[in-house]
């Protein structure tokens, strides 16, 4: 496994024991997206009780509030058609109006209009809040 020289450094430092820093280490990690699950498994067993502790209790906080989204979206969800849910599948997996017309074989402006309804119904604005609504509701 490659790690950056960063992230080498790290695992070093972890490793030696000098880990008097390792909540603003965790800090920096948080924030990259470059940065794997993998890099934080193998650092696990070289942080303190209270950081694994904080990481569990972030954990369960994440998943409290995915559960919450759900549970005020499920109405919303439960309105759109089953074509409507198609379509949505095909825009967050990156297909454009006209890609996702021949996919189907309907209009573009059928498709145009599909994607009005789905964000009238699920009363989102951006392509953000369809992927939240689309992963929330297992659609990816």
């Amino acid at each position: 496994m490659t790690y950056g020289i960063k992230q080498e450094k790290m695992i070093h430092k972890f490793k030696k024991g000098d880990v008097g820093r390792e909540k603003n280490m965790f800090k920096m990690l948080n924030g990259k997206k470059d940065i794997k699950l993998i890099f934080l498994k193998n650092l696990l067993p070289y942080f303190s009780t209270t950081l694994k502790s904080q990481l569990i209790h972030y954990k369960i906080k994440r998943m409290l509030v995915e559960v919450e989204y759900v549970k005020n979206n499920k109405q919303k969800f439960n309105t759109l058609t089953s074509r409507e849910k198609e379509i949505v599948l095909l825009i967050i997996k990156g297909n454009n109006n006209p890609t996702i017309s021949k996919l189907l074989y309907i209009s573009r402006y059928t498709v145009e209009q599909h994607r009005k309804n789905i964000n009238r119904k699920l009363k989102i604005h951006s392509s953000l809040q369809l992927y939240a609504f689309a992963y929330a509701f297992n659609l990816i």
